[in-house]
């Protein structure tokens, strides 16, 4: 089974009592498609950013559930025919990494803060915190733990033309 989550919009003129049935019933189809349903959050009303059906605002919600991945279309049919939804979308769930933290195992950020730039002054993917990029930092297009190939002597010395401006030493 895997996870899902349906973001849905519910018409605004229902009152609470018929809009918490609107969700039981989505719930419902869900169950009678073999789901489960993990979480469901309400958004609130808010506004649309066009008219649907005569209605300027509308009730979001989203609803993460599991499901076996050959019945998602059969949902979306019966989903369909649900007279109170204005719309919905049915995606795979995937939950986002924590703010402050990439995703994967020693990934970084692929743009950087202005005060992270390299050599050329364009941003720097693997720049450390503080740091500008210079010539032996390891940049987005090396593959993870190497270092990018650079204008330098098998010793590790910078020939002379090399990244730095002038090609002056430092």
């Amino acid at each position: 089974m895997s996870t899902y989550e349906i973001v849905a919009i519910v018409r605004p003129d229902l009152d609470e009592e018929a809009l918490t049935a609107a969700i039981e019933r989505i719930h419902q189809r869900i169950a009678e498609n073999g789901g489960t349903v993990k979480s469901a959050d309400r958004w609130g009303k808010r506004k649309l950013a066009y008219p649907i059906e005569n209605h300027r605002d509308g009730f979001y919600l989203m609803t993460v559930f599991e499901l076996d991945s050959s019945r998602v279309g059969p949902l979306r049919q019966t989903l369909g025919l649900h007279e109170a939804l204005l719309r919905f979308t049915v995606a795979t769930h995937r939950i986002a990494a924590p703010a402050g933290q990439a995703s994967g195992a020693g990934a970084s950020s692929a743009a950087a803060p202005p005060s992270q730039t390299s050599a050329a002054g364009a941003p720097s993917a693997a720049a450390p915190a503080g740091q500008a990029s210079g010539a032996g930092a390891a940049s987005a297009a090396a593959p993870a733990g190497q270092a990018p190939a650079s204008p330098a002597t098998p010793g590790g010395e910078e020939r002379p033309g090399g990244p730095a401006a002038g090609g002056a030493h430092v």
